[in-house]
């Protein structure tokens, strides 16, 4: 039987299984759900790099779990609340890329 070689177009794939894929980090105990702990460590990573103010780290992680919370009571649905989030990172020109997930992700 030949072996079949398949190419895939790069697209933007997103887990949330609430640290089934991902692990708590060495720096951050994290809030138990996957995306909001990377969003917020991409915040604080690039807030220590460019040595801006906690008390605005502080407030943007802040509405990060609170569009959580909206999406989980069902106040808005999970497409809004993931673009809100990401919306967010956007604003900094943050992307979530492989170096934050390793930070969390298991080695196999």
């Amino acid at each position: 039987m030949e072996k079949q070689n398949y190419q895939f177009e790069k697209q933007v794939l997103s887990f949330d299984y609430d640290s089934t894929i991902l692990i708590k980090n060495k720096e951050h105990n994290g809030t138990g759900e996957s995306l909001d702990d990377l969003i917020a460590d991409s915040l604080r990573d690039y807030f220590k790099k460019d040595n801006l103010p906690a008390n605005i780290l502080e407030e943007e992680i802040s509405k990060i779990q609170s569009i959580c919370k909206q999406g989980m009571a069902g106040e808005i649905n999970f497409a809004e609340s993931l673009n809100m989030r990401l919306a967010i990172l956007n604003e900094y020109g943050i992307n979530i890329n492989k170096d934050v997930i390793s930070k969390y992700a298991e080695s196999a």
